[in-house]
């Protein structure tokens, strides 16, 4: 996985190209972005529970689990 890459296509073309519903649109008002980083907001086309393809905003990057440094051991992984 890459840590960074960039949207720069608007959300109507992506609409398209994706074939996505006005109604399964769940991005609000978005614009493109030169840079996306981990732990930022990123469109994702994917499919919702009625089999449509819906257009919505994920956190982008890897839940990884966190080591306590006292005991040594796993907690639960940050959001």
């Amino acid at each position: 996985m890459c840590n960074l890459y960039a949207n720069t296509t608007t959300q109507e073309a992506m609409r398209q190209i994706f074939k996505v519903r006005p109604t399964d649109d769940r991005l609000g008002n978005f614009a493109p972005q030169p840079a996306i980083y981990p732990r930022y907001d990123a469109p994702v086309v994917h499919v919702g529970n009625d089999g449509a393809r819906e257009l919505s905003a994920m956190h982008w990057g890897f839940v990884l689990p966190q080591v306590s440094k006292r005991r040594a051991n796993r907690s639960s992984p940050r959001r």
